[in-house]
């Protein structure tokens, strides 16, 4: 019964579609964009689900956070963990 039951499957397709996300995320940072705001926009994601994602990812350890100082403001900067990076190229 549990396995029919209909709240069940809409968290195994919701936790499908996140696992979608990440990859979407990944691949955008794989392709250079390294900012929020450029895997937002090469993603049409919302800025919301973006950031969970990367936040998945990091405790994945596939990717890393720098904070890269312009002006007086830090904006997060994200990379591959430089042993994915060898691997996917």
């Amino acid at each position: 019964k549990a396995v029919k039951d209909k709240d069940f499957m809409n968290v195994r397709v919701e936790e499908g579609f996140k696992r979608i996300i990440e990859v979407v995320v990944l691949e955008s940072v794989r392709q250079g964009y390294h900012t929020i705001g450029s895997i937002v926009w090469t993603t049409f994601l919302n800025k919301a689900d973006a950031e969970d994602a990367l936040g998945k990812l990091i405790e994945k350890g596939l990717i890393v956070k720098h904070e890269k100082r312009e002006g007086f403001h830090k904006v997060p900067t994200y990379d591959l963990v430089p042993e994915l990076a060898k691997k996917v190229g």
